[in-house]
């Protein structure tokens, strides 16, 4: 059969151009609800979907959507991770401040990138973070302003050793 004569055949058995539709039912209304809960994801996740894994970079922002640090956390996630979950329903985990992979700050004396952040707050009660060496021991610097907002230099990440919390959170205060 050639492709002329098959596209006749077709054409044969459509409907006329000024027929009517063929009758769908009585009832041209979706069977299916709007209020429908939506079906699951098919796709399985590994662990908890509420527990950030250990090691893992912690995203949080405030009452405004705009980044901040996680005491002041209004809603937080992790990378990659499903929702943004807020703080009056989960707890932020713990977490701790590190250097981002692309910033510049190594030890001027080994040059090394071994390096660890701790608190320090001043006698006149400015908190900063202190950076050192890890491999030689030396204060590297400051980092003074510790808001993400301003500093992009700054993550903070799960312990590496230590799994996500899955508890409810507490009554908020404020």
């Amino acid at each position: 059969m050639s492709i002329l004569n098959k596209a006749r055949q077709i054409q044969a058995t459509l409907p006329a151009a000024g027929a009517a539709p063929p009758s769908v039912g009585a009832c041209d209304q979706s069977d299916i609800s709007d209020q429908r809960p939506l079906p699951q994801s098919p796709f399985p996740r590994a662990g908890s979907d509420r527990s950030p894994p250990p090691g893992v970079r912690l995203f949080f922002g405030n009452e405004h959507g705009r980044p901040c640090l996680p005491g002041d956390a209004w809603h937080w996630t992790w990378e990659g991770g499903p929702a943004w979950f807020y703080t009056a329903d989960r707890i932020v985990p713990p977490c701790e401040p590190v250097l981002a992979p692309h910033s510049g700050v190594r030890c001027q004396r080994c040059v090394r990138r071994a390096l660890r952040l701790s608190w320090h707050v001043f006698a006149d009660g400015n908190r900063h973070l202190r950076c050192d060496c890890l491999v030689c021991g030396a204060h590297v610097k400051y980092i003074p302003k510790p808001d993400p907002w301003l500093n992009v230099d700054l993550e903070f990440r799960t312990p590496a050793g230590a799994p996500g919390t899955d508890q409810p959170a507490g009554p908020r205060a404020g």
